[in-house]
């Protein structure tokens, strides 16, 4: 974060099979080594869908970690990715991205996927 600023929004797509099933989603003040919001949300599967959460202040010069796991995994790695952004060259993303207040520093897609290949579209809304 280079200036303070507070989340009340989550966006994102659910893939159709879990539509029905909400996300956990967290954001993790690795700094401070604190969850400051974890919520289980339901996202709509045909277009991004934005959901109030209750306010999360987060501090400058803190690092996050934003985090969306589907409680339903069925295994197919496939399904439970979801929507990312990626090169169509299959190479790295070429982290940091600074996009207005926030710096990407790198992207992480567990169950044996390479990190820094794609980044999750998860979309955050400040006040």
């Amino acid at each position: 974060m280079t200036s303070p600023a507070t989340v009340c929004k989550i966006g994102y797509q659910s893939q159709p099979t879990f539509e029905a099933y909400p996300y956990l989603i967290e954001i993790v003040d690795n700094t401070a080594g604190v969850t400051v919001y974890s919520g289980n949300l339901a996202f709509s599967s045909t277009a991004t869908e934005y959901v109030s959460i209750a306010p999360v202040a987060l501090t400058v010069g803190h690092a996050y970690t934003i985090k969306r796991k589907q409680q339903n995994y069925t295994g197919d790695v496939s399904i439970y990715i979801g929507r990312v952004i990626e090169k169509s060259n299959g190479t790295p993303l070429g982290f940091p991205y600074n996009l207005g207040i926030l710096k990407i520093t790198g992207s992480s897609i567990y169950e044996g996927m390479s990190d820094n290949y794609t980044l999750p579209y998860i979309d955050l809304v400040f006040e």
